[in-house]
């Protein structure tokens, strides 16, 4: 009998836990988005400063000029990793007051931007890369002591990118940063355009570096999901930037194809990746001592898109008015060892699905010399080329940017140095006197 008691109580105690918790699991979770996601529009919910009222209510530019500025604020959001919970997909507030009104005007504006769908789905086709060890190596990098140390190529690209955006003669209410990595396109941009940019990375532990960027104008929301998928509603931002993000993405025809889908008409999409010739001088010197040594080879070096293909993945997609540029950029380390942990920090190791898992040591030793002996210069013993691609595309629109007609040329190419020089006038001017 004391048995048969003892069951029912610890049967019952266990039932009654699990609906306590189901209920405040749902409560949480869902009571929000039934209350106030399918509710009008009111500006009584937020501050003044919020950016979600600037967004949906009036323009972020005459909020400044009534308040003075608008107050930054990050939302991480952590996905779901299965779909039948994808609507569980909740707000975690960082460096916020709590307050109710700012916590449900961020949940709206997730509502507006996010689709749940792509947060939950897993990119198909030919897989070239493991997206899993990229996350993990980019989370490893951001534990890093010196971690902003290696981030030089990276600033440096970001910053071209920003570049960019201020020759944009319009202003972007929301900009898309795909694969920000620590932030290091938001630290480059101004309030004068750019309403606020909501920043997109597989790595949480590059999420959290990204919120110590205090020098950022603009007003940042970071989620963590898969940038491959792009997990944005369609024409939901007016410019999309990412910065040598894409470059480790699978399906790059995909990708861009879902670019055009979150772009508004007449907004464009601009950024830039690392091309085929990026640190070919280390794929030689590895491969001629694996030879030497093993009679093969084996895959250290990610392969890289041409860019050609760029501007033809770009075409296939539906942009407009595509522009490819291509740079280089050397930069010089004293060893080859240094180079290799340098990359390591930035997050770039090889992420091949079908990589080498390792490699020796008398490899590297050898490898190191052969770099030497083949590469050197006066001034970078052990010279790295990282050839960046840029690209800019416009989704197509009545108002997108249009080539002039051809013959509409006012000057020739031949009279630049006399137009330089003061010699001639630009085209339109008078003569100068």
């Amino acid at each position: 009998m004391l048995i048969a008691l003892f069951t029912a109580n610890l049967i019952g105690i266990s039932v009654a836990r699990s609906l306590h918790y189901q209920f405040y699991s749902w409560y949480f979770y869902t009571l929000p988005y039934l209350l106030f996601v399918g509710l009008p529009f009111n500006n009584d919910w937020f501050f003044t400063t919020d950016v979600v009222a600037a967004r949906f209510k009036s323009n972020v530019t005459q909020i400044q000029k009534s308040t003075g500025a608008i107050s930054p604020f990050s939302i991480v959001l952590r996905m779901a990793s299965w779909p039948s919970c994808s609507r569980t997909i909740l707000p975690l507030l960082h460096n916020l007051p709590i307050n109710p009104r700012k916590c449900f005007g961020q949940i709206f504006l997730k509502k507006k931007i996010i689709d749940k769908h792509f947060l939950c789905t897993t990119a198909e086709g030919t897989i070239i890369f493991d997206r899993e060890a990229k996350r993990i190596q980019r989370n490893r990098a951001s534990q890093l002591d010196d971690y902003n140390v290696c981030q030089y190529v990276k600033d440096e690209i970001a910053y071209r990118v920003a570049d960019k955006v201020f020759d944009l003669t319009k202003f972007n209410d929301i900009c898309i940063d795909i694969g920000c990595g620590s932030g290091h396109i938001a630290m480059n941009l101004i309030k004068e355009n750019v309403g606020v940019i909501i920043q997109c990375d597989i790595s949480a532990g590059l999420i959290r570096q990204s919120k110590s960027v205090v020098d950022s104008e603009v007003p940042v929301l970071s989620i963590i999901a898969d940038e491959s998928m792009a997990p944005f509603r369609k024409k939901s931002a007016d410019l999309i930037v990412s910065s040598l993000s894409a470059h480790w993405i699978n399906d790059l025809a995909k990708w861009f194809s879902r670019c055009l889908s979150i772009l508004r008409p007449d907004c464009p999409l601009i950024g830039a990746m690392l091309a085929n010739d990026t640190l070919h001088e280390l794929r030689i010197a590895l491969q001629l001592a694996e030879m030497e040594r093993l009679g093969g080879i084996g895959l250290h070096i990610s392969p890289f898109v041409r860019a050609d293909d760029i501007g033809s993945l770009m075409s296939q997609a539906g942009f407009g008015m595509i522009t490819i540029d291509t740079d280089e950029l050397t930069v010089g380390y004293p060893s080859i060892f240094a180079l290799l942990y340098d990359l390591q920090g930035m997050g770039e190791s090889n992420a091949l699905r079908n990589r080498s898992t390792h490699i020796r040591r008398d490899i590297l030793i050898a490898a190191d010399a052969i770099y030497r002996s083949m590469f050197s210069r006066d001034d970078a013993p052990y010279p790295a080329t990282f050839q960046i691609v840029s690209f800019i595309g416009w989704r197509p629109g009545p108002l997108m940017p249009k080539p002039a007609k051809r013959g509409s040329q006012q000057a020739s190419f031949k009279d630049i140095g006399k137009i330089i020089e003061g010699k001639m006038p630009f085209p339109g001017e008078n003569c100068p006197k």
